[in-house]
């Protein structure tokens, strides 16, 4: 018969076991973690880490004052000239004209209305109409172009058809070249320069015209009136009667373009670079007594931006190289 025995094992709770196992990691966490930030701190306030091996605070400087102490670069650096590139900034939107877009439909209406008018007048005159028949022709297809007595001047002189083909061909070259209509927004009253987009033998073309060059219909009658005196055109009468023919049927068709101005000045803008200066090690960016400029405090300020910054990558080199270290 076998006996029993009661033999009294003493184990130690799993629970237990985990828990002392954790508390000797966690501390072992805690070493190594405090450890790591000893060397690090002690290694980026060291030598190796030149972050921090001078500060410049630009609140004690002030542009138009004299300098307190002389200020002396240590090493070479790099900055972006805020100021300059505002200035640039401000350039570049200034040299994005306004665009003023010729309107292609516009002038075909001029010139279908004067081929019209043109029309009537050479039928009527062969036909021996009535002055009368031919103002009522006139004013059927053409209606307020023309008084009773404006047409007078036309119907009586004899070398009409010469002026018509003048007055046309004029008429178009005006037409297509762009007839501006100023003081229409996007501050082009002001502007200098204008950029005319026309289209010219079925090829887009764009165009920088000076203010004074470009056309309106308040300059039309100087501009008619000197140009047909250098052409053959006959009499004074017959260059009035051309100069009234273009005032009566010459129409604004290059209209301010706001879209167009907007995407070029936005895309000249976006290819404009930074004005990224250089100052060397050694270099006095101010000399004590002598008065700050606002260009000496751009310096100062990026002076000031430079020693204050924490070069990130050497924290994190260093890092990576204490991390090693405790692999």
């Amino acid at each position: 018969m076998m006996q029993k025995t009661n033999k009294k094992i003493k184990t130690v709770p799993v629970f237990r076991q985990l828990l002392t196992k954790n508390r000797f990691k966690k501390k072992k966490l805690i070493f190594i973690s405090a450890s790591f930030l000893l060397f690090y701190g002690i290694l980026l306030f060291s030598g190796q880490s030149n972050t921090f091996t001078y500060r410049i605070n630009p609140a004690q400087f002030s542009p138009g004052e004299p300098a307190e102490r002389d200020l002396v670069v240590e090493k070479d650096f790099t900055y972006i000239d805020q100021r300059a590139t505002a200035l640039k900034r401000e350039a570049i939107e200034m040299l994005s004209y306004p665009v003023f877009s010729v309107r292609d439909e516009i002038t075909r209406r001029v010139l279908d209305n004067f081929d019209r008018f043109t029309e009537i007048i050479t039928e009527g005159l062969s036909s021996s109409y009535s002055s009368e028949k031919i103002f009522l022709q006139i004013q059927a297809a053409l209606p307020g172009y023309f008084m009773k007595e404006e047409l007078i001047p036309v119907l009586s002189n004899k070398r009409i058809l010469d002026i018509f083909s003048l007055t046309r061909r004029t008429l178009k070259d005006l037409q297509v070249g762009g007839i501006l209509g100023i003081g229409t927004g996007g501050g082009a009253e002001k502007s200098d320069y204008f950029e005319v987009w026309r289209w010219v033998n079925g090829k887009s073309e764009k165009e920088n015209v000076f203010r004074n060059d470009i056309m309106t219909l308040q300059k039309l009658p100087d501009y008619t009136r000197t140009y047909f005196s250098g052409e053959n055109i006959g009499s004074y009468a017959d260059r009035e009667t051309a100069v009234s023919l273009i005032l009566v049927f010459a129409a604004e068709n290059a209209f301010y373009d706001e879209e167009q101005t907007v995407r070029n000045r936005d895309r000249a803008l976006r290819a404009m670079e930074p004005v990224v200066r250089k100052i060397l090690k050694g270099e006095h960016v101010v000399k004590k007594g002598f008065v700050i400029t606002e260009d000496d405090f751009e310096k100062i300020k990026a002076l000031g931006n430079h020693a204050a910054s924490v070069n990130l990558q050497v924290l994190i080199g260093n890092a990576l190289f204490m991390l090693l270290l405790f692999m």
